[in-house]
């Protein structure tokens, strides 16, 4: 044990610099970005939540700090073992976890930069496409240059850590000592899933203050640690008799098909366009200024159609944009269902029009499988599918695809050639231009080409433009209903846990006979499919969990961020937010424009109700599993 008394003060200093490295950092992230946060409509960010947040995030770094330490701790404890080895094991291991570090902590800030959070599951996605990865931040980074920027500092470090590893070995040769650290190792394993657990409750009622609160590494064992397919060892279980006395309240909730104001007929039409663009929403659409400025085009279809003013987003992401959208299904905390094992089986909006004589397109600019596109769009039931690979070469394209304007152009090429064969046509697409580098054109739009989410939206809304001043020129057009919808806001925005305020986004329905009118009752992207089949007049053979937008009661609107769970509600007086955290209790906040107002009391009903909700989405897909679970008891 002497021994071991030897180099505690070099530990300790260690831990000392790294939760003193944490602070400075996340002092950093709050004045690089305090300007874009604070002072929020949430409320401004005080100095007494950034103590706070400061304090619980020295705590989630101590945490992190220490389990960093455990592979070093893992070779010292094997050393009497690898005799000649001994030295370049512990050298490697050691340049390992300094690589490990420098490669989570560089792709922390580029979370936070880009999405306003700390690292956290989009890491683990971004893995499963390294190409498309490597293309994107050689594009934007000079990733290229980075590596050789690390690999020039891991030979540095090299020259230091050899003569530091053969001191550190001759301290722990007893074997008393490997036998102590072993158990210090157990003992820390044993102890990580409550550690993990406490490193993402909320640590302050401000989204901000939370996220800076968070550490990257804690923040990844936390998602590897989770088990999505285990609803009850994150969130509070409902027996089958509460189940039951909440089916009813699900079907207030989310079924108003019953309720649907009545529309003029739509026997006429024969195709379908569904047109998803890329984080068509934001402040550049909810500030009038901005959207007659940047977004005159979608502003004029909006007066042309029925536009919905008061429709939700369940996530900030494609995919979950996509799993709402296509499938009418609750945001399951944790990746979208649609990216999950066994998507096939959730409700699916091509399969029900397929079934209807609808023949099913996709036509996108990206790369075919990044997400698993190609292959999820085939599973749902599209029968044909253009991606990337299937446009002219030398077209305008960035490293997340080819230009806005040549997406459309190849959308009325198919459409042209699939009604001259008498089909009847279910096409959508997913639109790439309003998404990072922002690179566009040149000449298209009377603003500088340059990277910025204000021109690329404007030059995004002019192709959006053109392609309807084309497609009105269709003999197809009239035969035509169009769906045009974000599939998320373009930022997180707003202080609230879940960030509501950032998920609003314009959806309007156009067709000949139908609108101009605007829609205010609350609503979800997830009631699109359910709007379609309606206005169609399709009987729901699929099962989606959304209603229909044309709704003549208050709706409500599903969300989900970070794995919270939470429900958008509304009665004649305002809006609620109710949410529940991951492991703790259920919150209520009153919003206000969007915006987290004040908190109060949580009706527990309101919060059964929605843990019933995602409870039933959750065991109707993973029902293989649940049952062979309950067979096991």
């Amino acid at each position: 044990m002497k021994t071991l008394n030897r180099y505690w003060p070099s530990v300790l200093l260690y831990l000392f610099l790294y939760l003193l490295f944490g602070a400075v950092v996340r002092l950093g992230l709050l004045w690089l970005v305090w300007d874009f946060y604070s002072p929020s409509i949430d409320g401004p960010v005080t100095w007494s939540g950034v103590s706070q947040s400061l304090m619980m995030g020295a705590v989630n770094d101590l945490a992190a700090g220490i389990y960093l330490l455990l592979p070093l701790i893992g070779v010292i404890v094997i050393t009497p073992w690898l005799g000649r080895f001994a030295l370049p094991t512990f050298t490697s291991v050691i340049l390992l976890v300094v690589s490990l570090f420098l490669i989570i902590f560089g792709a922390d800030l580029g979370t936070w930069f880009a999405f306003g959070v700390r690292l956290n599951r989009l890491f683990f996605h971004y893995l499963n496409f390294p190409y498309e990865v490597a293309v994107y931040l050689q594009e934007q980074l000079y990733l290229v240059y980075w590596i050789v920027a690390l690999l020039v500092l891991l030979y540095w470090l090299y020259q230091w850590v050899t003569p530091f590893a053969k001191k550190l070995l001759e301290f722990v040769k007893p074997t008393n000592n490997q036998f102590v650290l072993a158990n210090l190792m157990v003992i820390a394993l044993l102890s990580l899933p409550w550690v993990v657990q406490f490193s993402v409750v909320t640590a302050h009622q401000d989204r901000l203050l939370t996220e800076l609160s968070k550490n990257a590494f804690m923040n990844l064992t936390f998602v590897a640690w989770v088990n999505v397919t285990d609803w009850h060892r994150t969130y509070p279980e409902l027996d089958e008799v509460e189940l039951a006395q909440e089916a009813a309240k699900r079907a207030v909730a989310l079924n108003n098909n019953a309720q649907s104001v009545t529309h003029p007929d739509l026997s006429h039409i024969k195709h379908v366009i569904l047109i998803v663009e890329e984080s068509f929403a934001g402040k550049n659409w909810w500030d009038p200024e901005k959207r007659d400025r940047y977004m005159p085009n979608l502003n004029a279809l909006a007066d042309e159609g029925v536009y919905f003013d008061n429709v939700y987003s369940t996530g900030t992401r494609t995919t979950r944009g996509l799993e709402a959208i296509l499938h009418g299904y609750p945001p399951l905390p944790g990746i979208a269902v649609n990216q999950r094992e066994g998507l096939e089986k959730l409700p699916s909006l091509p399969r029900q029009l397929w079934a209807e004589g609808f023949n099913s397109l996709f036509v996108y600019g990206g790369w075919p499988e990044f997400s698993k596109f190609s292959t999820y769009w085939k599973r749902i039931g599209y029968n044909k599918i253009f991606t990337r690979e299937n446009f002219a070469k030398g077209l305008f394209e960035t490293s997340w695809g080819v230009a806005d304007e040549n997406l459309f152009e190849k959308i009325l090429l198919e459409m042209d050639a699939e009604v001259a064969q008498g089909k009847n046509i279910f096409l959508s697409t997913l639109t790439v231009s309003n998404h990072r580098p922002f690179d566009v054109p040149v000449g298209r739009i009377p603003y500088p080409n340059e990277r910025k989410l204000e021109y690329a939206i404007a030059y995004a809304d002019w192709a959006l433009g053109e392609f309807f001043r084309h497609a009105k020129q269709k003999p197809w057009y009239s035969q035509t209903l169009f769906v045009i919808t974000a599939d998320h806001g373009p930022r997180i925005y707003g202080n609230s846990t879940i960030p509501v305020a950032s998920y609003r986004v314009p959806v309007v329905f156009l067709a000949q006979g139908l609108g101009p009118r605007t829609h205010s009752s609350l609503g979800s992207i997830m009631d699109i499919p359910s709007t379609i089949l309606d206005l169609l007049d399709v009987e729901d053979s699929e099962g989606f969990m959304g209603g229909t937008l044309f709704s003549a009661t208050h709706g409500s609107a599903l969300v989900e961020h970070d794995y919270h769970i939470g429900v958008v509600t509304q009665n004649d007086l305002h809006k609620t937010l109710t949410l529940v955290p991951p492991g703790a209790v259920a919150e209520s906040w009153m919003l206000r424009d969007s915006m987290v107002d004040k908190k109060f009391p949580t009706d527990s009903d309101d919060a059964a109700a929605l843990i019933g909700i995602f409870q039933s989405a959750h065991e109707a897909f993973y029902k293989e599993v649940v049952e062979a679970k309950a067979d096991a008891k």
